[in-house]
């Protein structure tokens, strides 16, 4: 049996039905009117290869947003707080006469800016895969494993952070 080319109506059509499925997590009626249905009305009187063209980009953006909007709360909470870490001991660094200690809190700053970015990455692609609640409800060994471990280690390099400021700020409270 043949299977049916892909022609640019059967692209578009596509295009089409995914454009609406990653549109449908909004659930204000005006954000799917401005996402749908102006669009719609102004690329539906274009020629059909200028049409994809457009509604594939569209698509592409469509899936960029629906993505950021389901992150998951949990994941997007701690790249928050270790974005606010990165900060915060980029901040302490300059206030240290020591060159170790200036050394041990930029060498922090470091740390959490690339574990912020990493978790904001873990944040979409969670959220994408399992939606915004991630992780509520049942979850395996390995993946509370996984999130102690990533508190942990969090935890751990903040108290290093403090040590290395603290000691030159004894007034500094929390």
């Amino acid at each position: 049996m043949r299977l049916p080319r892909f022609t640019i109506r059967l692209w578009m059509v596509v295009v089409a039905i995914l454009g609406i499925m990653l549109a449908l997590p909004p659930a204000s009626t005006v954000w799917i009117l401005l996402i749908l249905a102006i669009p719609t009305l102004l690329i539906s009187q274009l020629p059909s290869r200028v049409r994809l063209a457009v509604e594939i980009p569209i698509l592409l953006g469509l899936l960029v947003h629906s993505a950021y909007e389901r992150q998951s709360r949990f994941y997007a909470m701690l790249a928050d707080r270790t974005t606010r870490l990165a900060c915060c001991a980029s901040d302490w660094a300059t206030v240290p006469k020591s060159s170790k200690a200036r050394a041990i809190l930029r060498r922090e700053s470091a740390w959490f800016a690339r574990r912020s970015v990493t978790l904001r990455r873990e944040a979409i692609w969670k959220g994408f895969i399992h939606g915004p609640i991630y992780p509520s409800g049942r979850r395996t060994r390995q993946e509370n494993c996984h999130l102690i471990d990533t508190l942990w280690e969090i935890q751990r390099h903040e108290d290093a952070a403090r040590q290395a400021f603290e000691p030159l700020n004894p007034a500094y409270i929390q």
